[in-house]
């Protein structure tokens, strides 16, 4: 882990997003997360002790529409940077899968270079597909990691496949510049193994990201309850 000393070399975010409107164009949480394409919409859920602050991200109910929240309040791709091509970050992602299903569904959280496209072009994210209806299908058996650089993957399996309305946090991070991990948790629980990619970790500049896709007429609804980033920095 990195130091954690509060210092010019050391960025910090801390996103627990409880306050803001979720109003398609406008703004939310302290990085200014925001519905990002025309299908999508996010929503706040009640929060409560162990969970402050919810934001429901989801899409009109129609095969292949997704929705996807960023933040705004920075130019895209220029917020994070090459996190690829750099050492010294981690970030950690909580968020709860689909409440009724884990099927016709895909769910991406992580990072990504703003391109609005199933899947996207570039990032680094932990993935779940398990579909039939979409243009592009997925019959993943359990979490998946994934490093992409234009449109070229690198996979690694995580733990069993998602359960539905539970609560998952996701840990990424490089390893060394080009090299990611990526860890999971089951709720409270401990984070599974470090499982590590060292290919077609992308060079561009990246934002966080959560997407959830549907591939029938339903609804597919990701939770995004906390987004933390920390990285050791040159200034």
């Amino acid at each position: 882990t990195l130091d954690s000393t509060h210092s010019r070399d050391v960025v910090m975010f801390d996103e627990d997003f409880v306050a803001g409107n979720t109003s398609i164009t406008d703004y939310f949480g302290l990085l200014g997360w925001r519905v990002s394409g025309t299908t999508g919409a996010m929503t706040l859920d009640a929060g409560n002790f162990n969970h402050p602050g919810i934001l429901k991200v989801q899409q009109t109910g129609a095969a292949n529409n997704f929705g996807v929240i960023r933040p705004f309040g920075y130019s895209p791709n220029v917020m994070l940077g090459a996190l690829g091509s750099n050492a010294g970050w981690e970030s950690q992602f909580a968020f709860k899968s689909d409440t009724y299903t884990n099927t016709e569904l895909k769910i991406r959280v992580g990072f990504y270079d703003a391109t609005n496209t199933d899947p996207p072009t570039d990032g680094i994210w932990l993935r779940y597909g398990n579909s039939t209806g979409c243009t592009a299908n997925l019959t993943d058996a359990t979490w998946i990691y994934e490093a992409k650089t234009g449109g070229v993957s690198s996979t690694a399996a995580g733990p069993a496949a998602p359960a539905v309305d539970t609560w998952y946090t996701v840990s990424i991070r490089s390893v060394t510049a080009t090299q990611v991990g990526f860890r999971v948790a089951l709720g409270t629980g401990a984070f599974s193994a470090e499982q590590i990619i060292t290919t077609n970790v992308p060079t561009t500049s990246l934002l966080p990201f959560a997407e959830s896709v549907t591939c029938n007429a339903t609804v597919k609804i990701v939770w995004l309850d906390r987004f933390w980033y920390k990285a050791k920095v040159l200034r």
